[in-house]
């Protein structure tokens, strides 16, 4: 039915023909056409080719007619299909090329073009080989290739590379593409992890320095993230006689050395940080491993952890303050006892002696007035 519809339109439309192409030249013509039948839309792929005399002179024209519905529908199909891709890579935020079987690139998004424009690299790539674009690729990074074309693995890999004295590290994936159980292509999707791994870096000379630091401190020095003691330094281990594997056991609560009358106290200012408000500086008492009571006064403040918040406490054992302190306030208390009986009897004293010199007048008056009697 196909070949009788592509005959009559072959009568209506003789200069676009294959066979009339091939009477014109003697040559092999390959042309499709786009039918309107019946039943819808049909394309035909038709290939005239010239039969020719013993002299060379074309008799005849052979055509084959072939329907090729199917493979247009695949086509146009494939073909919108790569124009979403294309609008879906160019939104991502990671840097994108597909390569084929031969490492010649076949497509690179926005990202992409934007590093290697910033990184003076070439931005014409299509078409061209992945290493002649990045000549600095390692070999090793050819058998990730050769891998993946083969295997059928993807592979995941960190990769670091100096431009102009500037170091950029990639996390680099690589994805096979299949057809019919063959890898055809590789996607490679980078993503610029220069500045977390500078941060992690930075974190881990940080978390050097501050352990440095701590476990010199004459103050025990903790981090409690989520209610479990995730860090304890060596001064935790001295003064509360346990050792850092039970601190850091899951069955450690803290709140178990808390004198009694002090839980009240700690648990609320814990929920607080928990709901990450900050705590001022507050007096309690621990218990050590052997009972022994110690007074002390715990700095806190909340801290990143973990891409989370915990607390960092800093505890300081006062209790030598104290008992000098409530030395001095008993001092103070015998001083002004003694300082008032003193007044008492400064009092008692002062009045005697006020008494005494009364007398000594009155004393004088009689003396004077017996004289006057002895005079008459």
């Amino acid at each position: 039915m196909l070949v009788n519809f592509v005959l009559k339109h072959m009568q209506k439309d003789k200069e676009y023909v294959a066979v009339v192409l091939t009477f014109k030249d003697g040559r092999i013509h390959t042309v499709q056409q786009e039918l309107q039948i019946d039943e819808g839309t049909r394309y035909a792929q038709i290939t005239a080719s010239p039969l020719k005399n013993s002299t060379g002179n074309i008799i005849a024209g052979i055509e084959v007619v072939r329907d090729i519905t199917e493979l247009k529908k695949a086509e146009i199909a494939l073909q919108y299909s790569e124009e979403k891709y294309r609008t879906t890579v160019d939104f991502l935020d990671y840097a994108l090329h597909v390569a084929d079987d031969n490492l010649n690139i076949l497509l690179i998004n926005n990202k992409l073009l934007e590093w290697n424009k910033s990184f003076g690299l070439d931005t014409d790539v299509i078409g061209k080989n992945v290493f002649e674009v990045y000549p600095f690729l390692s070999s090793k990074v050819q058998e990730e290739y050769k891998s993946i074309f083969k295997t059928g693995n993807s592979s995941k890999t960190e990769e670091s590379t100096f431009f102009n004295e500037r170091e950029v590290i990639t996390e680099t994936k690589k994805i096979p593409i299949f057809e019919q159980s063959k890898v055809i292509k590789v996607i490679t999707i980078m993503r610029d992890i220069t500045e977390r791994k500078q941060a992690a870096e930075s974190l881990k000379v940080s978390e050097a320095k501050f352990r440095s630091l701590s476990e010199e401190s004459p103050n025990m020095i903790f981090i409690n993230y989520k209610g479990k003691v995730v860090y304890a330094n060596k001064k935790c281990e001295e003064i509360m006689g346990y050792t850092k594997d039970e601190f850091y056991s899951e069955r450690f609560d803290f709140r178990s050395f808390i004198a009694p009358e002090y839980l009240d106290l700690v648990s609320s200012s814990f929920q607080k940080h928990m709901q990450r408000e900050e705590v001022p500086p507050y007096e309690y008492a621990v218990l050590t491993k052997d009972g022994k009571r110690l007074e002390v006064i715990i700095t806190t403040n909340l801290i990143e952890y973990e891409n989370d918040k915990a607390i960092l406490g800093i505890i300081t054992d006062i209790t030598e303050r104290k008992k000098t302190e409530e030395e001095v306030k008993r001092s103070k208390a015998e001083l002004r006892k003694r300082i008032g009986e003193l007044e008492e009897f400064y009092k008692m004293a002062v009045g005697r002696e006020l008494r005494m010199k009364q007398l000594k007048e009155e004393n004088e008056e009689l003396k004077e007035a017996l004289k006057k009697y002895e005079r008459l």
